[in-house]
């Protein structure tokens, strides 16, 4: 290394995950292999946001230092023994790489970093943020977030949203939610919801309560800590949701049978799913969807190929018998009901059981009354009748009418969207 140079010991996998494929031309100095970086200010922000280390550079700002030299050695400093190789990143002067600026705080424990998108490392841990890539990208030591800008609320708020959340401990947590709220607000947000992935599409809620029982699929998961965290930020739950279990599936009720004979002479017929044309039978999902969740907790429309890129691929996956879609006399979709058998208990070493009741949507109407109960009922008496033993109604907003569908089932888990003022 360079005598008087600033050196920085990295664990030899940044070295093969980040810098290799970065454009590096190699020498030899000594015995020791060296590497010159040819892209040297865009290395020096990912290594830095991978290692959570102590020097950063401003994102989108030119490297004022000529390209530093990479050394690998077995050994650290004073000959003391490491685990694998080390990398050694060597600089000519150190205070000119512990650059702070409005995008990137520095302290001697943890950092705040903040990325646009396009410049987090190439990491699979950050794939949720690339698919659904938030305005900006927090770190802040080993926790990190993603915050979406000002949307317009039904009351006339405009307000933002923090998803991608994940925390080490309460203090990470506190440091990062508290950078994103500021943000948040200089960008004109009068208040903040999460998490959520940037909208109710995507994945949203925390379980702030469980009666213990193993999670099912496609429910929300997070550590019990995580709410309190949020908690202790300001936070506090504005929308709760349940999730119920089902354990007589083929109970009958007298009102289904009249809802039923109603429904039919009203010309409103239900069928399976048509997999065969599955991608026109979504186009007609969506434009219900479109109307019946419009007046639904922060909805945010999206558009028809958005919607299809979500859920085409789930149809090599769901079974036709269990998601059904309703037509009233005019032929017009006025109803659906989305539900899957619970795989997730294969990984729980248990044999499939169980079906999810994940969405239900029906065209608010005089004539469609009753029409929700009656798909539950339908796809519960298939599941029945397949050997399942019991349905969970999934993440159903507390006190909506769906919340009412299969009495007598047992409480599973509550959860909880919370949300904070920004004065």
């Amino acid at each position: 290394m360079p005598r008087g140079a600033s050196r920085y010991r990295l664990p030899v996998r940044v070295f093969r995950r980040i810098l290799r494929p970065r454009g590096i031309q190699k020498k030899w100095a000594g015995n020791r292999p060296m590497y010159m970086l040819a892209d040297c200010a865009a290395t020096i922000q990912h290594v830095a946001q991978f290692v959570h280390s102590s020097f950063f550079l401003r994102p989108g700002t030119a490297c004022p230092l000529e390209a530093p030299c990479v050394a690998v050695t077995r050994k650290g400093r004073r000959g003391e023994k490491r685990n694998g190789q080390l990398i050694h990143i060597a600089y000519p002067e150190r205070s000119a790489v512990r650059a702070t600026s409005a995008t990137s705080t520095t302290t001697c424990a943890m950092s705040l970093q903040i990325f646009d998108v396009d410049q987090l490392l190439p990491d699979p841990d950050l794939d949720g943020f690339r698919q659904n890539a938030p305005d900006k990208c927090l770190f802040a030591g080993e926790s990190r977030c993603g915050i979406w800008f000002a949307r317009p609320g039904s009351n006339g708020e405009r307000y933002g949203v923090i998803g991608h959340y994940g925390a080490r401990d309460g203090r990470q947590s506190q440091a990062l939610l508290t950078a994103a709220c500021d943000l948040l607000r200089d960008g004109g947000c009068s208040a903040v919801y999460g998490p959520m992935d940037g909208n109710t599409w995507k994945s949203y809620r925390f379980v702030t309560w469980s009666n213990g029982s193993p999670p099912f699929l496609m429910e929300p998961r997070n550590p019990p800590q995580w709410p309190e965290y949020w908690r202790q930020s300001g936070f506090a739950p504005s929308h709760e949701y349940i999730s119920t279990l089902v354990t007589d599936l083929a109970s009958i009720d007298p009102r289904l049978v009249k809802a039923r004979t109603r429904l039919q002479e009203a010309g409103i017929t239900w069928r399976p799913v048509d997999l065969g044309r599955f991608e026109d039978e979504l186009k007609q999902v969506y434009r219900l969807s479109l109307a019946a969740f419009k007046k639904n907790v922060l909805y945010a429309e999206i558009d028809e190929t958005s919607f299809l890129r979500q859920y085409l691929p789930f149809a090599g996956k769901i079974d036709a018998g269990y998601v059904l879609l309703a037509h009233d006399a005019a032929a017009r979709c006025c109803g659906f009901i989305f539900a899957i058998p619970d795989l997730l208990q294969l990984q729980q070493g248990s044999s499939v059981d169980r079906l999810v009741i994940k969405t239900l949507a029906v065209h608010s109407h005089r004539s469609t009354a009753g029409l929700g109960a009656v798909l539950v009922d339908e796809v519960q008496r298939t599941a029945a009748k397949n050997g399942f033993t019991s349905a969970i109604h999934a993440l159903m907003y507390a006190g909506n009418v769906s919340a009412n569908i299969g009495k007598g089932s047992t409480l599973l888990r509550r959860y909880a969207l919370f949300g904070k003022t920004l004065s």
